[in-house]
């Protein structure tokens, strides 16, 4: 059976790969003008889910994850710089930034996360055997 760290870092692969797909290809037939600033949105969701996988596969040992994960931070500013060369296709600097903000975005919630949940689960118990000791004495 495959370990929980396994399996996201081959999802995240598979993401990876799909990414650069969508970003390289020249010709998606993709609609991005329904709404307003939908192509930001899009790159910022993007790389936020992409960013939970790195995090949902664990430490970042060995050298196949730290190289992933090294072409995942650079995929954005990459791409930028190919799409200037790319047909049909327009390099734009916001992009790039929603991209950034949708890994910081995510880096930023599961550090959070973590912090509440350690300090919730290590507190949690204090206070209960607390509660307990005070309705002793009473």
């Amino acid at each position: 059976m495959f370990k929980k760290d396994t399996f996201f870092f081959s999802i995240f692969i598979l993401y990876l790969l799909l990414l650069c797909v969508l970003l390289f290809s020249n010709d998606i037939r993709i609609n991005y003008s329904t709404y307003p600033l939908e192509d930001k949105l899009l790159h910022f969701s993007a790389f936020f889910i992409g960013q939970l996988f790195v995090l949902f596969s664990g430490k970042i040992t060995g050298i196949a994850k730290r190289l992933c994960y090294s072409f995942f931070l650079m995929l954005p500013a990459l791409t930028e710089c190919i799409q200037e060369y790319l047909p049909r296709r327009v390099s734009d600097l916001a992009d790039m930034v929603a991209a950034y903000l949708g890994i910081m975005t995510c880096l930023g919630i599961w550090f959070i996360y973590q912090f509440l949940h350690r300090y919730f689960s290590t507190s949690l118990p204090i206070c209960r055997q607390a509660n307990r000791a005070n309705d002793k004495e009473r």
